[in-house]
């Protein structure tokens, strides 16, 4: 059981990492001052489309994890890095948030995928209902660009490249130019 992340709070620069991943020279493009625009939303598509596709939050960002039920005492964070737990919360028979005591949970941000941990002695509320009745708030991304592995910053880079070279999804001869494998097997070696 994985549960349900959302993104609570976005990055307060979406686009951060924008003079550290690429220029126009790397991709080799003569591209011109008019498609400044052109190039921004290309990376902030690409930014997102990796980020989804390696598991991966590239900017600090506030995520919540919403479970029905504890999964045999160990919770499992479907993205990376995981910086810290903001908030533990269970719903109770009152339909009110109880904090869970932070003592009874140890926090592993060291593995891949991240987990929070049961501790020895933890005693864990049940959740009431039991739909979503579990809400954990999660800081996740790196601090800074330079933290951001290398084999992402080049799939972000192969992204805009393409797309900038091809702008739609079929060709006039009826061809699909769909990502290449370069970018798959970049994304295979992000994830866990």
């Amino acid at each position: 059981m994985c549960g349900t992340l959302t993104r609570i709070k976005d990055p307060e620069d979406p686009i951060l990492l924008q003079s550290d991943l690429f220029t126009r020279e790397q991709i080799r493009e003569d591209a011109t001052d008019e498609e400044d625009d052109l190039w921004d939303a290309y990376l902030a598509a690409a930014v997102e489309q990796v980020e989804k596709d390696s598991r991966r939050v590239f900017t600090p960002q506030t995520w919540r994890l919403s479970l029905d039920e504890y999964p045999c005492g160990v919770i499992e964070v479907r993205r990376s890095p995981l910086v810290s737990v903001d908030a533990f919360e269970v719903k109770n028979a009152d339909g009110d948030w109880e904090v869970v005591d932070p003592e009874s949970y140890e926090v592993d941000t060291e593995s891949e995928p991240a987990r929070i941990v049961k501790a020895k002695s933890g005693v864990w509320p049940a959740p009431y209902p039991r739909t979503n009745g579990i809400r954990i708030t999660l800081a996740l991304g790196y601090a800074t660009p330079a933290e951001i592995p290398e084999i992402a910053k080049q799939a972000i880079r192969f992204l805009v490249g393409h797309w900038y070279r091809n702008r739609t999804p079929v060709s006039m001869g009826g061809t699909g130019t769909e990502i290449p494998l370069t970018y798959q097997n970049l994304i295979t070696r992000l994830k866990w």
